[in-house]
């Protein structure tokens, strides 16, 4: 007769951290190719955002002054502290290279078209963590401002905590990749 093994939960994690350093290269570059079809967002003046799906995923906003001739550096002087709002990385922002188009956040989402809705068009009052954008007149003024995102469609067999894991994870190697403005990780 053979002994069952035993899978304790330090055995579980090595096992969950070994595979997931496995397949987390590959889906940083996936997320990374899939954030390059950015879609302009946007009038400001229509809150309907068309093109993104309601699947789990990860996002990346982004800025382009080029068109505008203001160079990113300025972006410091236009983000406003506004309640319930990510602030800017100063470290991460000081260390930033000139770039066409400029990682400013990154997040997840167990549905991307309505959390990616929440940062363009949330009220300035509601008390949800966003960037509300639609209030930041000197940025909108100053920047054209895209959104990539990757999708990630639930198996039948994964559950909402599997789900949850790929997302955050992956979320945070983006951000180490990435190096967006605004957040607090």
């Amino acid at each position: 007769m053979s002994n069952p093994k035993i899978i304790t939960t330090k055995s579980f994690l090595t096992c969950l951290t070994k595979s997931w350093k496995k397949i987390s290269s590959d889906l940083v570059t996936e997320a990374i190719e899939s954030f390059e079809n950015k879609i302009p967002i946007l009038d400001f003046n229509n809150t309907k955002i068309d093109g993104i799906p309601a699947n789990y995923g990860v996002y990346c906003f982004y800025i382009n002054s080029q068109k505008k001739n203001i160079p990113t550096k300025n972006f410091i002087d236009f983000w406003d502290n506004i309640k319930y709002s990510p602030n800017l990385n100063k470290t991460r922002f000081s260390l930033a290279e000139e770039l066409d188009f400029q990682p400013i956040y990154i997040g997840k989402s167990e549905n991307l078209k309505s959390r990616i809705h929440e940062h363009c068009f949330q009220i300035i009052t509601s008390s949800t963590y966003g960037m509300k954008l639609s209030h930041r007149k000197n940025i909108l003024t100053n920047y054209d401002i895209y959104v990539g995102y990757f999708d990630i469609k639930k198996e039948e067999n994964f559950s909402k905590a599997a789900m949850q894991f790929i997302i955050t994870n992956l979320e945070s190697e983006l951000r180490k990749t990435l190096n967006p403005w605004i957040g607090k990780q």
